[in-house]
């Protein structure tokens, strides 16, 4: 409860005025100038706006209150008017050049203003939400600067009645100003999660108080959070792809072709090894015929085997049994003959002829082709 005189008050045109209503007498003037004085010290202490009763006047210049009243009213001063509650009443020149009075409404708005300010759900919100920043003219606000249109203010939507986030914005000193001095404002959007910009020292503030603490909450700067957000958006070095290739013959998938096992030797010698010969290559053709077993010829081998084939050529047979199952017919012994004579020991018997033996080497040479193609034909698969 206070009330601040003006520098000027003395020399204010209305005391000037004051002056020539009392015909120049000083002591008049002085008298009504005190009188006014305290009546406005009434009305500061007790909250009543500028209006003080009739009874104050007359506690304070009792038996002289007529004669001030009418002074102080010729003066423009005082005026006499119905009050708010209905009954004569004075009210108070408002002039902050001479009296200021504060008024019951600012001080109910100063001491809501003071419990707001000691609610840190309320602040911290507030300040995490706007930032540094004028939600009225988007200019950055200072915390620390107590003087000039630059400090950061609360300012209040509704008057700080009921305070909520909502009803809460950061202001700057200036458009705080403007706005309780009647002046119509825009208010802004506020910044977003990405765009709001903190001091250091709301940083510190919001950071370090026990209510963000305890919620949770922690904030960084608008460089920091750039740099996360860069950082996540970075792209990935992406993978290494072997660029697919393009399927030709040599590349299509390999199927297993089932190679039938060479047929085994009927003979129990050895088979030959690579830079050694079979005894058996150079054997003639009677001599394989019992001993080997003419191995099938591979699909894929018919065409070499065509061209090494004679066309004059005489299939033999796969394999000449060693006995017959029926034994040979004797045939009649000439009745002239001795028993024991060259007719009785090679009766039955097929006759070595110069053309059979031709035949066998011919067919062991066939047989030794055939076999080192079969031996290169094994590496070549391998």
């Amino acid at each position: 409860m206070w009330f601040r005189g003006g520098d000027t008050l003395t020399t204010h045109p209305l005391m000037a005025r004051l002056l020539e209503v009392c015909d120049g007498d000083h002591l008049l003037k002085n008298e009504a100038k005190g009188v006014l004085a305290d009546l406005v010290s009434i009305s500061a202490a007790h909250a009543t706006d500028y209006w003080v009763g009739y009874g104050a006047v007359s506690q304070i210049a009792p038996g002289r209150e007529k004669i001030v009243i009418e002074n102080l009213c010729a003066a423009g001063l005082l005026f006499r008017e119905e009050g708010p509650e209905g009954r004569p009443m004075l009210r108070i020149v408002d002039d902050p050049t001479l009296y200021h009075i504060r008024l019951k409404e600012e001080m109910e708005i100063d001491r809501r203003r003071a419990k707001d300010k000691q609610n840190p759900e309320l602040l911290i919100t507030v300040r995490v939400r706007d930032g540094d920043q004028c939600r009225w003219c988007k200019k950055t606000v200072d915390w620390r600067d107590r003087r000039s249109a630059r400090g950061a203010t609360y300012d209040s939507l509704n008057g700080h009645k009921e305070s909520t986030p909502e009803t809460l914005v950061v202001a700057c000193r200036g458009c705080n100003s403007k706005r309780g001095a009647g002046v119509v404002l825009d208010l802004q959007d506020p910044p977003t999660p990405e765009e709001v910009y903190y001091t250091a020292a709301s940083l510190e503030f919001i950071n370090s108080s026990q209510y963000a603490q305890d919620n949770g909450i922690h904030v960084i700067s608008r460089k920091e959070r750039q740099a996360q957000r860069i950082a996540t958006q970075e792209p990935q070095a992406p993978a290494r792809q072997t660029p697919a290739k393009h399927k030709s013959k040599s590349s299509a998938p390999k199927v297993a072709v089932s190679t039938p096992p060479p047929t085994p030797l009927t003979s129990s010698a050895p088979i030959g090894v690579d830079g050694f010969s079979d005894p058996l290559d150079d054997a003639p053709d009677w001599v394989l015929e019992g001993h080997i077993e003419t191995p099938p010829k591979p699909a894929d081998s018919a065409a070499a085997q065509a061209e090494d084939a004679s066309p004059h050529q005489e299939q033999e047979p796969a394999q000449r049994p060693e006995h017959d199952t029926k034994p040979a017919t004797k045939p009649a012994q000439h009745p002239d003959a001795a028993p024991g004579s060259a007719q009785d020991d090679h009766h039955g018997a097929r006759p070595i002829t110069a053309q059979r033996i031709t035949a066998g080497l011919e067919h062991g040479r066939r047989h030794r082709r055939r076999r080192r193609n079969r031996r290169r034909g094994g590496r070549q698969r391998e």
